[in-house]
């Protein structure tokens, strides 16, 4: 679902680059259906009440100063300059890595995708972190079936099982039990972790 002004998308800006920090601010503030729940250095506390999404940029100024609390616990996007940085990010647990040199339209765009628990890597980035990652044989992970593969991207555009059963014209209950088989095979404990594990083992990209 989209924010709005009367349910906005609260985000909290890290960077450790002041100029890169009123930027994004400036950038944000611009949009209707998006707070500002703070900007900080990566080395301050999260801000209570905790914002619903951040927004982190790894610019130069962030190479000695570590990852910023919330990462991984708060849906978190990842501004990086290249594929060092972006690893960085994955493992620090990123939902999304983009390049800092994204357009602003595409930029907030894949903020709120990822806010809804989506997982967005950037194209050029892809390949290098999937190769990063082992693959779906090295952790046992079973093979999805044909309709599973279906199940599993429409998870990943952030359907729920009704919207998935509509989308393929099966019964929602089939929609649900295929979507436990494909957490039950990838090991995953949530739909965001079954389209994350998928992403690394090479069976899904965005």
């Amino acid at each position: 679902m989209l924010p709005s002004a009367d349910d906005p998308l609260t985000v909290l800006i890290v960077s450790d680059d002041p100029l890169a920090r009123g930027g994004l601010q400036a950038m944000l503030r611009a949009v209707h259906g998006i707070e500002i729940a703070g900007a900080a250095p990566s080395n301050l506390p999260l801000p209570h009440p905790r914002p619903d999404a951040m927004l982190w940029d790894l610019g130069p100024a962030s190479g000695t100063a570590g990852e910023p609390e919330g990462v991984g616990e708060l849906p978190t996007l990842a501004l990086v300059s290249g594929a060092s940085a972006a690893r960085t990010a994955r493992a620090a647990g990123a939902l999304g890595v983009v390049g800092r040199a994204l357009e602003a339209d595409r930029l907030i765009a894949a903020l709120i995708a990822v806010s809804t628990g989506l997982t967005v890597i950037a194209p050029e980035l892809t390949e290098d972190l999937l190769s990063e990652d082992r693959s779906i044989d090295d952790v046992g992970l079973e093979p999805l079936t044909g309709r599973e593969q279906e199940v599993l991207a429409l998870m990943a555009e952030g359907l729920a099982n009704r919207d998935v059963a509509m989308a393929l014209e099966i019964s929602e209950s089939t929609a649900k039990f295929h979507v436990r088989s494909i957490l039950s095979k990838l090991g995953a404990a949530t739909r965001t972790e079954a389209v994350v594990r998928a992403m690394r083992g090479g069976l899904l990209e965005l």
